[in-house]
């Protein structure tokens, strides 16, 4: 196969593309993709913008260390947690008393 470079390419071969180009366009479907794609669906599941959570239990392990185990609440839209990895953390955000207060929690899970 011979090797391509800037000059060895022919400008008058790039002008024979756009009728095909044009006629490719016209036969397309029109209408809009009906479903997400699965990438925006897998970035959604992994990143989401927001979750809501219950808490579940609240397990005290010492005087100043608690965990919180939270399940997802389905009622506000949350299907299942987002992934994580070690590491990482959230924000939790809650309005108390009319005002908004909000803290950092590390993230852990038991092995599976």
């Amino acid at each position: 196969m011979a090797e391509s470079n800037l000059n060895s390419l022919n400008p008058a071969r790039f002008s024979e593309l756009l009728p095909t180009r044009e006629r490719m366009i016209a036969q397309a479907d029109s209408s809009l993709q009906s479903e997400e794609p699965a990438v925006n669906r897998l970035a959604d599941a992994l990143h989401p913008k927001t979750q809501h959570l219950i808490v579940s239990e609240i397990i005290q392990h010492s005087r100043d260390v608690k965990s919180y185990i939270c399940m997802p609440d389905t009622e506000m839209g949350t299907k299942r947690c987002a992934y994580f990895s070690a590491g990482q953390y959230v924000s939790v955000s809650a309005e108390i008393e009319g005002q908004k207060h909000s803290r950092p929690y590390s993230l852990s899970s038991s092995p599976m």
